[in-house]
């Protein structure tokens, strides 16, 4: 069971020992000033295991250019000359070390970028606060009561487009819930705190899916530090719903007809269906293997 565990870890890059990250994560506002570490010392171990590789990696590379010279030599496709065979002997082994720094400096490059990104995320008290507050905690349960109460009112004539926004439902998901933290629905907040919290929180995350989107690195790099938080906002309804709205607001939009106005997030929803495309596939590969075994 211990290798088929470490199996499933592996297969998805990191996903389970996020689950400790989240946990840690969960108490930083008891010690904000240890928020950092835990982060930064999880990417530090991977940085020395990783060093530890490439020097691996680096040695081998250069014992298999000499042998290939020793070989080519020994069966005659190379002739014995003393100038020119020093300078293949010397110069092929650096050749193959250069290619390996290349490689391992892009590594360290995206590994920075991950660290940073994924430590301010953890470190931001109002980027952290928003993602709990108006996703983690916005059930799909209660979504289904605002979104019910919504649809009453749109029925019966009592909210439409001209509604002043922006508008809250008045149940009692809400008692209690100070301006910012309200639950709301997205085709009625325009203009409040809670709409500013969370397209802060999405920019966040549509940055991210633009480095993605141009290749910079890839979604099992990501959901190695962020995974357990980008299948919540995959999977929450209030998110799904968003995502909606902002897609109609491109097809509806008279602008958008006539200048081939941007999807708002663009980037984010590619990051969403790569996450969910990631998850399907790793399912599948655990289905299997459960089945397997």
């Amino acid at each position: 069971m211990r290798g088929q565990r470490n199996w499933i870890d592996d297969a998805n890059g990191g996903l389970l020992r996020m689950r400790a990250l989240h946990v840690n994560a969960c108490q930083f506002n008891k010690f904000p000033n240890y928020a950092h570490h835990f982060p930064m010392a999880m990417m530090h171990a991977l940085d020395r295991r990783f060093v530890k590789y490439f020097t691996l990696t680096a040695l081998l590379a250069v014992g298999i250019c000499e042998l290939v010279v020793a070989l080519a030599i020994r069966l005659g496709f190379l002739n014995w000359q003393t100038n020119v065979d020093y300078q293949i002997i010397t110069v092929l082994p650096l050749f193959a070390l250069a290619l390996l720094q290349l490689y391992y400096n892009g590594r360290l490059q995206r590994s920075e970028f991950i660290r940073k990104y994924s430590e301010k995320f953890f470190t931001n008290q109002e980027l952290y606060s928003a993602f709990h507050e108006l996703v983690y905690q916005y059930t799909d349960s209660i979504f289904d009561k605002v979104n019910d109460d919504v649809k009453v009112k749109e029925a019966s004539g009592a909210l439409g487009d001209g509604t002043s926004r922006p508008y809250f439902v008045s149940l009692d998901v809400n008692t209690g819930r100070v301006e910012g933290k309200r639950f709301y629905h997205p085709k009625y907040f325009q203009g409040s705190a809670e709409e500013r919290r969370l397209d802060m929180l999405i920019g966040y995350f549509d940055l991210i899916g633009y480095h993605h989107d141009q290749g910079f690195f890839s979604i099992e790099e990501i959901a190695g530090s962020l995974g357990h938080y980008l299948n919540i906002l995959s999977k929450r309804e209030i998110v799904r719903y968003v995502r909606e709205v902002y897609l109609d607001s491109v097809r509806d939009s008279r602008y958008a007809q006539a200048n081939g106005y941007i999807r708002p997030f663009n980037y984010f929803e590619k990051l969403m269906k790569s996450t969910e495309k990631f998850n399907s596939k790793i399912d599948s590969r655990v289905k299997k293997s459960l089945d397997v075994t």
